[in-house]
């Protein structure tokens, strides 16, 4: 029986704006604020020039904001990258569901969704933190399973609960959200043969993923 959908959040990226004058943060009409134009230019300086050259200078010069303007939306340079990232993320999240939202059966519907997540978070360039992170990455240590991040993971996966006449509408969706995000950030951060090609990936998580989270493979 064809599985019931839900509709993909469509969450929009908008492109950095060009460089002004620093600004006292009040809006410039068409809703935008300090802080979206903040958020921009950080996307923007990661995908160009990764995390590690990110400054709230350089991002402040980019938006057209005082650097109080910055520290008035961002405590630090660490809150400021974690929700640029998380910003980024959203148009990433949106590319994920409509292509996993084509599976039939649930197995399907996970095990699409985790493939194309390591294949749009590989190819975004504002998602390189998350794709070459590290053990000393400041995004591992402070975002990867962060309420913010996990509640998005957990968005992704909610259709798992209406699939096959919501056969898993009482599974504990918290914990396979947790489970999922742990074993992506493992094949992200150490590649092997084993999940080498998204065959392979394919058939790694029908054995391992799917019995971890209680999804029967068909």
């Amino acid at each position: 029986m064809p599985a019931k959908r839900i509709p993909a959040s469509r969450a929009q990226h908008e492109g950095m704006p060009p460089p002004r004058a620093a600004w006292s943060g009040r809006s410039t009409g068409g809703g935008r604020t300090a802080r979206d134009r903040v958020l921009d230019a950080a996307i923007s300086t990661i995908s160009r020039y990764g995390i590690e050259r990110l400054s709230i200078s350089g991002v402040a010069t980019a938006a057209g904001v005082s650097r109080p303007t910055v520290y008035s939306h961002f405590n630090t340079r660490e809150e400021l990258i974690a929700e640029a990232l998380a910003r980024a993320a959203e148009s990433v999240l949106d590319r994920v569901m409509t292509r996993a939202l084509k599976a039939k059966t649930a197995a399907d519907f996970v095990v699409e969704a985790f493939v194309a997540a390591r294949q749009e978070i590989g190819r975004d360039p504002s998602m390189s933190p998350i794709a070459e992170i590290g053990a000393d990455s400041p995004w591992l240590i402070a975002g990867a399973l962060s309420p913010q991040a996990v509640a998005m993971a957990r968005r992704c996966l909610q259709p798992l609960l209406e699939y096959e006449n919501g056969r898993y509408a009482d599974i504990d969706l918290d914990e396979v959200t947790e489970t999922t995000v742990r074993i992506l950030l493992s094949v992200l951060q150490f590649s092997s043969p084993r999940v080498g090609t998204d065959a392979k990936l394919r058939a790694y998580l029908r054995r391992r993923l799917l019995p971890a989270i209680g999804v029967t493979v068909d």
